[in-house]
């Protein structure tokens, strides 16, 4: 003991070298999911056991509680990204950790680097999934999914890599370009996230549609509406953060232009962000300097975040959502209004356009628009590009919805039944269901 204490004292470098192996060993051994893992597979070995003398044992398998799958055909998938905030990119990470519960082939659990949060007056969405995101994905992990904001170019520690990442802006950052190298596939949102990918040069097979979805049980024609401060007849909604791309000011600025206070009308802003990834960024300021001024028509803004019962009663509460973006990676909002029977009037030419077709919402006009090689700090591969949608028509049309809302109603109900029999997450899940088990298949060799 003296000895090999006086040899800690001399190579205190040696000393922490090993005391680094240690800890290595232990996590990859010894940490809460390794053993679990371990639990998981002697259980699964168990009840194969069972069979073998025609007993049948409930499914041990952590997330499929209605049939038995074969160990081969079972692939082991993490979500790695953010789940506790209420940022879109978690939202969607939990709502396809949860819809793949019905995917008998697929083992799934979250990875993230920020602590779970504290306290009993957790909203339900984010508790549903606590027990079920990890600091590491198992040890037996085949494909890890990266999901969440800035994109993270260090190879995971397990499984095949996978890159969710949507783009908005007509070009990818140059260094995604380059990194996208070492990634296995890229599941993309949207045609138009596809194809800024293609354009920076990512092989077309690398390249897979993963459509998003909404979740059925919360958006539908009879979800509860949520009051709201106002006595006008007509409402107007916009669903999203108040900045330039997802086009606020221009809806702003056709809203005030279009109608005076007199007239019966209302426009709800619910807002994203804006204590967070949009920081600064949004119209805040100038949506209370409009709701102070008197001769302006009516504004409701909503900046605090609401339980997602409440945020989907905010679609069947209105009559018409009006989103004129100038750039989106797939257009949730839009999604969600559909699957609410509201009428719809967005940008035509983007990344709504694989959902919502002139049969079901109103597309505007657009045009290209040019915005230079850079996007905050990035340089872009080519020069990016955003959408102009037909101002003038936006105000035509806000009118004409007021005066003649039938026509609207009709599309918005078709557009209710399109969404509802083809993108719910349960939609989502069985697509990257396949996805993984296709990957799964193919050499995992990345290039």
């Amino acid at each position: 003991l003296r000895t090999l204490m006086r040899r800690v004292f001399t190579h205190p470098e040696e000393a922490r070298a090993k005391g680094q192996a240690a800890r290595q060993h232990m996590a990859r051994h010894y940490s809460r999911e390794a053993v679990a893992d371990l639990v998981m597979h002697r259980l699964q070995s168990i009840e194969r056991s069972l069979k073998q003398y025609g007993l049948a044992p409930a499914p041990v398998t952590q997330i499929h509680a209605s049939t038995s799958v074969d160990e081969d055909s079972l692939t082991t998938l993490a979500i790695d990204g953010s789940f506790f905030d209420f940022g879109s990119l978690s939202s969607v990470n939990r709502a396809l950790l949860q819809a793949l519960d019905a995917e008998p082939s697929i083992r799934a659990g979250g990875v993230s680097r920020a602590a779970a949060p504290m306290g009993a007056a957790l909203p339900s969405e984010i508790q549903c999934v606590m027990r079920r995101v990890f600091r590491n994905a198992p040890l037996t992990t085949e494909i890890t999914v990266r999901h969440e904001w800035p994109p993270r170019w260090d190879k995971p520690q397990r499984g095949a890599w996978v890159l969710i990442q949507p783009w908005e802006f007509g070009a990818i950052p140059a260094e995604w370009a380059k990194m996208t190298g070492g990634v296995h596939e890229i599941w993309c949102y949207s045609r138009y996230v596809r194809s800024l990918y293609l354009s920076a040069g990512v092989l077309p097979e690398k390249l897979r549609l993963l459509p998003l979805g909404f979740n059925p049980e919360l958006h539908h024609p009879n979800a509860a509406p949520t009051p709201i401060a106002t006595r006008k007849r007509f409402k107007f909604l916009f669903v999203g953060g108040t900045i330039a791309r997802k086009g606020a000011d221009l809806l702003l600025d056709t809203y005030l232009k279009t109608f005076r206070r007199s007239d019966d009308v209302c426009l709800v802003i619910k807002d994203f962000g804006g204590k967070s990834v949009y920081q600064g960024q949004t119209l805040a300021e100038r949506i209370r300097s409009a709701q102070s001024d008197a001769d302006t028509p009516e504004i409701v803004y909503v900046d605090q975040e609401l339980p997602e019962q409440e945020l989907a009663g905010l679609y069947t509460a209105c009559d018409c959502l009006v989103h004129p973006y100038r750039g989106e990676g797939f257009g949730l909002p839009v999604l969600e209004a559909m699957a609410c029977a509201l009428p719809v009037i967005c940008t035509g030419g983007g990344a709504t356009d694989d959902f919502a077709t002139d049969e079901f919402v109103h597309r505007l006009a657009s045009r290209r628009v040019f915005i230079g090689n850079s996007i905050s700090g990035m340089k872009l591969d080519h020069r990016g590009w955003w959408l102009e949608p037909d101002l003038g028509e936006l105000s035509r049309v806000m009118r004409e919805v007021i005066v003649n809302p039938l026509p609207f109603k009709e599309r918005a109900k078709l557009g209710a039944q399109h969404v509802l029999g083809n993108w719910t997450w349960a939609h989502s899940a069985r697509t990257m269901a396949v996805l993984a088990s296709d990957l799964k298949k193919r050499p995992t060799k990345a290039g």
